[in-house]
């Protein structure tokens, strides 16, 4: 993404998506907890409003009806002056994670601490057909939890519990692409793929950095699996690229025949300030 000129909107899709987990530097978190602040995007693209939902988890998930407010701001950039920007805040966010006297960068992450997935608010026909309820949400997995979630040996295989003595089956397959005459060796692809009761989709590519391709804990790039849409079956929140913020939501509301999950919104992100290495 480049910003010599008006910068890019780093939300597409059916519904308008923001991550939820803030990591103290441009690379990833450290493990520690911060309140949340909001998010800072060169450009304007955001107008404050009501009709936002947070996902968020502590003891339970559960979905909050919030409002966006937008106020003009900068964002630095490595190679020059700060861009024009926008700072993006939420409220009220649940389990008071916004209490910077309560959450602060310091402290280590512990157990009990609540776990901030997401920011989304439906668009277009999409605001129609799909209504969100607050309250507890059907979680079968998410980022925040200690453990799991349960796979063999060598990654190629995640099972998720999802109820009714059923299984969500995360698969990772690597894919030797043909090799190219410049090429020293033929490169690879890592293909993440949701199979349920026999049906297989493909989610697309995992993206890595730097040239590096091989299977990863599933913890990498997936932050949540439950149902949000309110009809009984697996709904994803992943993160398919190991380099700075990309998150997409996957609503099986929105699955065509022989799918079964559909792209509901997707975020990508690339901080103006990072050197890009």
């Amino acid at each position: 993404m480049t910003y010599a000129g008006a910068p890019s909107d780093p939300s597409s899709g059916k519904l308008v998506l923001f991550p939820g987990q803030l990591p103290s530097t441009n690379y990833g978190g450290t493990g520690n907890i911060s309140a949340f602040t909001g998010w800072n995007i060169p450009g304007k693209h955001f107008k404050s409003g009501d009709g936002w939902w947070v996902l968020a988890c502590k003891d339970i998930c559960q979905l909050s009806p919030a409002t966006m407010s937008v106020k003009q701001s900068k964002h630095p950039d490595y190679d020059g002056p700060p861009i024009p920007s926008q700072l993006m805040k939420w409220s009220p966010m649940p389990f008071q994670i916004d209490d910077e006297k309560r959450y602060h960068i310091e402290r280590t992450r512990e157990p009990s601490d609540p776990f901030l997935l997401a920011m989304l608010k439906p668009i277009g026909s999409l605001a129609d057909n799909l209504h969100f309820s607050p309250g507890p949400v059907t979680t079968w997995w998410h980022q925040g939890m200690e453990k799991g979630p349960k796979s063999n040996k060598d990654f190629s295989d995640t099972t998720i519990e999802i109820g009714q003595g059923k299984q969500a089956h995360l698969l990772q397959r690597l894919v030797t692409l043909p090799k190219k005459p410049d090429e020293s060796e033929a490169q690879k692809q890592l293909i993440i793929e949701l199979q349920i009761d026999g049906t297989r989709q493909s989610l697309g590519e995992f993206v890595f950095h730097m040239g590096i391709t091989e299977r990863i804990n599933p913890r990498s790039f997936l932050m949540w699996i439950g149902d949000i849409d309110g009809d009984g079956k697996v709904d994803l929140l992943i993160n398919p690229t190991a380099y700075f913020w990309n998150t997409s939501m996957y609503l099986s509301s929105l699955a065509k025949n022989g799918q079964l999950v559909g792209n509901a919104g997707n975020f990508y992100f690339s901080p103006p300030d990072s050197p890009g290495c």
